[in-house]
């Protein structure tokens, strides 16, 4: 009498502290179970801790965030997962990061589209050019190069450091950092000292840009 099968196992479960969750050793062998672990990770992860930007997007539209984020990651063969680098710290936290870069993408895009007009909208006519004195345009030109030289100078911190000064950003606490970069309970000072001394680089590589404390106050300020 032939034995009856067993039911297939549930895929375990990976916990959100794992440095090299297990699907990232199935991207080849088997990649459809990877796909599976990794959207039950990214659903829990965006449920339990997910970037506060996150947050401030619609309730009705974070599904469509959701999936943008697992596409994002998982399309071409998984190219983006592949990136990934066992650093001694969550996998979590390397996500949350892709998260809100790809939820900060979609804000501009939103505020953009937003601001074009809809077919229709306005009859057809001669262009109107906008002078370039038109109250507050100097400000706009000057925070989008402050933001361009930001971006450059924390492109060439450690990953630690965009980590830190990115939560921190986000208004996280040291312990709130703590957790986030996977550290024992009890580093809190550590996360202090260390935001204090990425937060002291990144002033430095500004001001070899051009950029003073007192400029980058004054864009962002009111």
């Amino acid at each position: 009498m032939a034995r009856p099968r067993k039911a297939p196992a549930s895929p375990p479960e990976i916990p959100l502290g794992a440095t090299w969750p297990g699907f990232l050793d199935l991207l080849d062998s088997d990649p459809e179970l990877a796909f599976e672990l990794f959207y039950a990770f990214t659903v829990k992860l965006l449920k339990i801790g997910p970037p506060r930007v996150f947050l401030s997007v619609d309730q009705s539209r974070r599904q469509d965030l959701l999936h943008d984020v697992i596409l994002h990651c998982c399309r071409e063969d998984f190219r983006v997962l592949r990136q990934y680098t066992d650093r001694g710290r969550p996998f979590a936290a390397w996500l949350q990061l892709v998260t809100r870069n790809k939820v900060l993408d979609f804000l501009r895009a939103d505020r953009h589209s937003a601001a074009l007009p809809l077919d229709g909208d306005e009859e057809d006519g001669p262009e109107i050019p906008v002078p370039d004195t038109a109250p507050g345009a100097d400000l706009q030109i000057d925070r989008h190069r402050t933001l361009e030289l930001v971006r450059a100078a924390l492109a060439k911190l450690s990953d630690a450091c965009r980590i830190l000064i990115q939560g921190a950003a986000e208004g996280y606490k040291p312990r709130e950092l703590t957790r986030l970069m996977g550290w024992p309970a009890d580093w809190n000072k550590k996360a202090s000292d260390d935001l204090r001394e990425c937060r002291k680089r990144l002033r430095k590589l500004l001001a070899d840009m051009g950029l003073s404390p007192e400029e980058l106050q004054n864009q962002f300020s009111g």
